[in-house]
Formats: C-alpha cells, structure tokens, sequence
C-alpha cells in the first residue's frame, strides 16, 4: 500500500502545484487530459506487465500429479450412450494425453 500512498500523495501535490502556481498556468488545461491518458491506457499497461511476471494467475493452483489424477477420475457417460471401451493414456515427460477406443 506504499505505492499506491507515495501516488496519491504525488498526484495530489501535482495539483496543488498546478493550480497555484503562476508559472504552471497552462498546464492547468493538460492536466485532465494528461490524468486520464495515464490513467486508462500507461496504468493498465504497466499492471498487465507485472502480471505477467508474477505467478498470481489462477492456473497455477494444482501441481501436475494433481491434475493427473483429477484427470484420471473425470467420467461421464449419457444414459443413451453405447458402451465402449475408451482407453486414455497420459505420456510421462512430454505431458500429453492420448485418447484412443479399442474396438
């Protein structure tokens, strides 16, 4: 939360400074279009590049025995639907899954 502090305490000085000062005059008409250009387009640019380098994705709950063996349980079969032998293999290193039906 220091960041987002040390921004607003920036942001809200930057103001401050704007509208006082003698010298800072037309900045007072770049203001809000220099807020709302880093606001909605530098703001989440920056943010989709700091995820995109930590590890607080969703997909990294499970490790990969547990999908395995997730995968290894996940059945379903229609009440209509002909009995047939499905056989799935999952490969070791290269971590892909075969399907294949023996006749």
């Amino acid at each position: 939360y220091g960041l987002i502090a040390f921004l607003a305490a920036l942001l809200y000085f930057l103001t401050i400074f704007i509208f006082v000062k003698k010298n800072a005059y037309p900045f007072r008409f770049m203001y809000p279009g220099l807020f709302t250009f880093f606001f909605f387009l530098v703001l989440p640019i920056v943010f989709t590049v700091w995820i995109g380098f930590t590890n607080l994705g969703t997909g990294h709950l499970l490790n990969k025995a547990q999908v395995k063996d997730i995968i290894a349980q996940e059945s379903y079969e229609a009440e209509e639907a002909q009995a047939r032998n499905l056989h799935y293999v999952l490969l070791g290193n290269e971590g892909g899954l075969e399907i294949f039906a023996k006749e």
